[in-house]
């Protein structure tokens, strides 16, 4: 994990896990302290994205993250 990386979504949101939910499709959803979600779904698409972090609500910026580069675009 890059530096940046860790500033944006480690170091500056420390949350702990409440609770885990896994689907029949293999997918995991991390339900977080602070109002935060971490849906981790399959999928088997090269050089897509790794990961999509969006606000509680759905509808504000979010981070998109692919390898270990931060897509600035997705943070304007």
């Amino acid at each position: 994990m890059t530096e940046e990386i860790r500033a944006l979504v480690v170091a500056s949101v420390p949350a702990t896990v409440a609770d885990v939910q896994a689907g029949e499709s293999g997918g995991v959803s991390l339900v977080l302290s602070k109002g935060l979600q971490i849906v981790i779904t399959p999928d088997s698409i090269a050089d897509g994205e790794d990961w999509r972090f969006f606000t509680p609500s759905g509808d504000g910026e979010h981070l998109v993250i692919v390898g270990d580069t931060v897509i600035r675009e997705s943070l304007s």
